[in-house]
């Protein structure tokens, strides 16, 4: 099993091609083939393509091991007896992340992945600013947006060593003063979040803190209560105005749309980080805020080009080639597949479903080796606006569905931004004669809003009400989604959604 005593001294510095045969070594010293071969989850596939594990040698050996997906993985896991799907009985812990899809996933790991995760925490913390006396706190949500609402929370503690933590749950549609009066009397000077998440609870803040300074001036009629609240008739108070933030650690969806007004609100650098269910140890920014540092020793990465991806929405028979992350042109997006060393379960070739942008292979200012990468949204397979994210399929249903007043065949969805909330501007095209216009149109709303985790993220500020256009021609503009559905997201630089 992968063990940081293994890795040179200097890993974060080594040279990308020196890194690349580390990572590659890994797949030899941790026999990754040789246990992940006798898993339920590759033994089929893996015959059906003729692989054998002595064989895999080259880059070339390598490339020719087929991609496995989430539903492979979710397959095997809830259909076949567990003794042989994992490689291993020392499971310690089994993580599971939101259901914003409708379909968590569940990964198991062992006491020395765990061990590890613990060791790679003071690698990405080494990269914030001073962590004497911090004390902070997660924003996070109700469902549907999150399985459990403290499970980022607990990732970040375990990650900070120095720090005091408290867990704050904030239901959009139900905190009223409890934010504000946490924040007035913790004074944390740290925040985990979602960035959307972070950016409402701000205001929150703003709009709660008037009354809970009123209140509090009712209770306890102080002069420090009443110059509290006389400063809150002239003057937005915003969380930088409650306490001195150093810093906030952010991730779930992209930081970049969030970036300034969280920087507004708290008065910190933000700082982005990627974690995957798949792979607990996550890809962060360092200082340099120029893309996120994803550590080549804890797994072998690759990215299916978009263009490869377009020729596999094209044909259902046509395999999709990876290329090496290492390898890979600044600038190139595509699916991000990842091969990991997991002790209970290795992951071989695994279809991520999240789109990234390679930001750069060539050192970083900081001095840091590792590549760089964005991660702009899902795979087009799901709708993403911010954490409201859903399967294109479900989308198609709603938008196509037969109504007594007509019907759709054809939609087009962009995703704008009012603000900092993504906002879904959708074009639908008739199929034949609409008998009203409107109450077409209305019935088309209504359906949207059986989403629950779009109904949710609507009512809870995260998101706009959608806007519903009819339009006798959409054009072909945007990425196929469906076979009756495109999406632009806007910029489609990807830094935006």
């Amino acid at each position: 099993m992968t063990s940081m005593n293994s890795r040179p001294a200097d890993i974060l510095r080594l040279p990308l091609e020196q890194l690349a045969l580390v990572s590659m070594r890994h797949l030899r010293d941790d026999r990754v083939f040789e246990r992940a071969a006798k898993s339920t989850l590759y033994l089929e596939k893996w015959r059906a393509a003729d692989i054998r594990i002595e064989d895999i040698e080259t880059d070339e050996d390598f490339d020719r091991i087929p991609f496995i997906t989430s539903q492979d993985l979710r397959k095997a896991i809830n259909e076949d007896p567990l003794e042989k799907v994992l490689c291993s009985d020392t499971v310690v812990h089994w993580f599971s992340t939101t259901g914003t899809t409708g379909m968590p996933k569940w990964i198991p790991y062992g006491r020395r992945d765990l061990e590890l995760y613990m060791e790679i925490r003071d690698r990405c913390s080494s990269l914030f600013p001073s962590r004497e006396g911090l004390k902070g706190f997660a924003v996070s949500a109700v469902a549907p947006f999150v399985e459990s609402a403290l499970a980022a929370f607990e990732k970040i503690r375990v990650m900070q060593t120095r720090m005091q933590v408290e867990g704050l749950i904030v239901s959009f549609t139900e905190a009223e003063k409890d934010p504000v009066n946490f924040a007035l009397e913790m004074k944390p000077n740290f925040i985990a979040a979602f960035p959307g998440f972070a950016a409402r609870f701000a205001e929150i803040i703003e709009e709660k803190a008037p009354e809970i300074a009123r209140q509090k001036f009712r209770e306890d009629k102080s002069l420090e209560n009443l110059a509290a609240y006389l400063v809150t008739r002239v003057k937005k108070i915003r969380p930088r105005n409650l306490s001195r933030y150093r810093f906030g650690l952010f991730g779930g969806e992209p930081l970049d749309p969030y970036r300034e007004v969280l920087k507004r609100a708290f008065g910190f650098e933000p700082i982005e980080m990627y974690n995957l269910t798949e792979l607990i140890y996550p890809a962060i920014e360092c200082h340099m805020h120029d893309g996120m540092h994803l550590w080549m020793d804890l797994c072998v990465p690759e990215i299916i080009p978009e263009d490869e991806l377009d020729r596999e929405i094209g044909s259902d028979a046509y395999t999709p080639r990876a290329i090496p992350l290492w390898k890979a042109k600044k600038g190139l997006k595509g699916e991000y597949v990842l091969t990991s060393f997991g002790e209970v379960l290795p992951l071989i070739r695994y279809r991520t479903g999240d789109l990234i942008k390679v930001v750069s292979t060539e050192p970083c200012r900081c001095g840091i080796t590792h590549p760089r990468i964005k991660v702009p949204r899902r795979s087009d397979a799901t709708i993403c606006l911010g954490a409201v994210r859903f399967p294109a399929a479900e989308l198609d249903k709603k938008l196509l569905a037969k109504t007594v007043h007509g019907e759709a065949q054809r939609w087009q969805l962009k995703i704008e931004r009012e603000g900092y909330r993504p906002k879904a501007i959708i074009r639908v095209e008739p199929r034949g004669e609409i008998r009203d216009r409107e109450l077409f149109l209305q019935e088309i709303s209504d359906r949207l809003r059986e989403l629950e985790i779009l109904r949710a993220g609507i009512e809870n500020k995260i998101v706009v009400e959608p806007v519903i256009l009819l339009e006798k021609k959409i054009s072909n503009e945007g990425r196929v989604v469906t076979k009756a559905g495109r999406v632009i997201y806007e910029g489609e630089n990807g830094e935006h959604n």
